[in-house]
């Protein structure tokens, strides 16, 4: 316990994960998705167990290529179950056979989204967590990693103002400033067996001391004398980080509108115009697991050689079980597949839009998207086309029905 750095090495495990998940927070509340894909606590278990294997891997001995493998067998699975821990939705599970879930089609896009974002971010925070103990010089990292922290921070708490709802960021203030003040001192103090020359637990027992004593009297005197005792302090310190706030508001604001803006472009350039789903009011609160609605429809064209008419088929699985099909024939005579294809698409969504009002009366929980499949290329393409170009009437006002639940 008399070596500073040890301390040191914590406190840079505690703020790399802070800014690590504020970063992931922000990113996901950006993406819709809520806030960080990982909780915290898993963050700073993944980047202690980095930092524990590169210390204990680099310091033994024996082969390399085994050490190699033993370290890539432990990343694995230290990755797999931080994932694991990933948010599914709105809130933090434990799923261990998340890859079977999320190839098997049991999550919806939001769920895909989280666990694809907390892939990529758990892997590169494996590789930066060995990085850390390789390249050494404790003192200089956590200083760097103090001042993208803070920086990160300051983002996020602006982008949970602008979201309106919490992403997380806020009860991890105390553990980033206590640490780093931890650490900042520990990694400067001399490194010696000798407590005479090196009195760093008195320079960090007077720091943190300080922070705990000064919340104490403050929980004193609102005891004694209520808010009218500290409510000059509270101001004061209202004002401060007003004053820091607005200083760094108008680049970060700036940087906001230029993304805002860049993310209204590609909206508008390649998303197209969705129609906002109506839920029933009076339908019962759903639970348990989400079901995934699938769909199929083909037309089959002139089925009925006296009159012309094509035959609309469709099937409908829910979590890939069959529980509707129907099959009729059309009500016009069409020239082409292309007409035909039009109406049996329009028939499958008036259906699928009754399915879904049946499952949440039900009080079954359903997925956002429900994936639908047809067999006409030209058919589906066009749908995607708001220029699209369609003679007879009936197919237009198939064509704009389909579009718009895309």
């Amino acid at each position: 316990m008399r070596n500073p750095l040890i301390f040191a090495y914590g406190a840079l495990v505690v703020v790399e994960s802070v800014w690590w998940f504020t970063t992931l927070a922000i990113l996901g509340s950006l993406m819709g998705l809520g806030g960080s894909p990982i909780p915290w606590i898993s963050l700073l278990i993944l980047f202690g167990l980095g930092m524990g294997s590169a210390w204990v891997f680099g310091v033994s001995k024996g082969d390399a290529t085994l050490k190699a493998m033993y370290q890539a067998t432990l990343a694995l699975v230290a990755v797999y179950l931080t994932v694991a821990t990933g948010t599914v939705g709105d809130s933090w599970s434990f799923e261990i056979a998340w890859p079977v879930n999320m190839f098997g089609g049991a999550y919806g896009g939001e769920g895909a989204a989280d666990l694809t974002l907390g892939l990529i971010a758990a892997g590169m925070i494996w590789y930066r967590s060995q990085n850390l103990v390789a390249g050494g010089g404790v003192a200089g990292r956590l200083s760097r990693a103090f001042k993208l922290g803070t920086a990160f921070i300051a983002i996020g708490l602006l982008v949970e103002m602008g979201v309106g709802f919490d992403i997380g960021i806020s009860p991890l203030l105390f553990p980033f400033f206590g640490a780093s003040l931890i650490g900042l001192a520990a990694s400067r103090l001399p490194q010696s067996d000798d407590t005479g020359e090196a009195p760093w637990p008195m320079v960090i027992g007077i720091s943190v001391a300080s922070i705990l004593g000064m919340g104490i009297v403050g929980g004193l005197l609102t005891g004694r004398y209520g808010n009218i005792g500290v409510r000059g302090l509270v101001n004061l310190w209202g004002a401060f980080v007003d004053a820091i706030l607005w200083v760094l508001r108008y680049p970060i604001e700036a940087v906001m509108r230029v993304m805002w803006a860049v993310i209204l472009w590609l909206k508008g350039r390649f998303a197209s115009e969705n129609v906002e789903e109506e839920i029933p009011q009076d339908a019962p609160i759903p639970y348990g697991r989400k079901v995934t609605l699938i769909h199929y429809f083909d037309a089959n064209l002139m089925h009925d050689i006296l009159s012309g008419k094509s035959v609309t088929g469709c099937i409908h699985f829910a979590n890939k079980t069959p529980i509707m099909w129907y099959s009729k024939k059309q009500a016009t005579s069409e020239t082409a597949t292309y007409g035909s294809e039009f109406i049996s698409g329009r028939t499958c969504i008036e259906q699928i839009v009754d399915l879904r009002n049946t499952f949440r009366y039900l009080g079954v929980p359903i997925h956002p998207i429900s994936y639908t499949f047809g067999d006409n290329e030209s058919m589906i393409n066009s749908s995607t086309f708001p220029n699209a170009r369609i003679n007879k009437r009936h197919n237009i006002l198939s064509f704009h029905y389909v579009r718009a639940m895309i």
